[in-house]
């Protein structure tokens, strides 16, 4: 049985609005522990910022004033998803073709999630668990 993006999907998803101002982003993401927010503009993904996104942009600009600049300053654009009926394949071999660590998933034409390399490492993991246990049974005679 083929697992399924929405298996390992994550539904809570923290969306912010392209106008909301860096700062503000970026701390909601560190009290959260999250690495990213989908970007939208009213209902629409217009794009996804990332922990990297600002300190790339803290770091190589000199004028930046995070208090006063927004989101969709200096947020990936040209988003990539995925449907929640996807192979985790699929979503693992989107990943490694467009260089990204997370791709939104879609349910029913509206964001239903978010899937990351991570969810699918640690599916991955599971996996491997099962069949190295389920093999230690077989050669033992469990």
């Amino acid at each position: 049985m083929t697992m399924k993006v929405k298996d390992v999907m994550s539904r809570n998803v923290f969306v912010v609005q392209s106008d909301a101002k860096i700062r503000d982003v970026a701390k909601m993401m560190l009290d959260r522990k999250l690495g990213s927010a989908i970007v939208s503009n009213g209902a629409r993904v217009v794009g996804i910022i990332t922990d990297r996104d600002v300190l790339a942009t803290l770091t190589n600009r000199k004028s930046f004033d995070p208090d006063r600049e927004v989101v969709e300053k200096i947020m990936s654009r040209g988003v990539h998803f995925i449907g929640a009926e996807a192979d985790v394949w699929k979503a693992k071999d989107m990943m490694l073709r467009y260089g990204v660590k997370k791709l939104p998933v879609m349910k029913d034409g509206k964001l239903g999630g978010i899937v990351t390399s991570t969810d699918i490492a640690a599916e991955e993991s599971d996996v491997m668990d099962s069949l190295k246990s389920a093999t230690y049974r077989t050669i033992r005679g469990y």
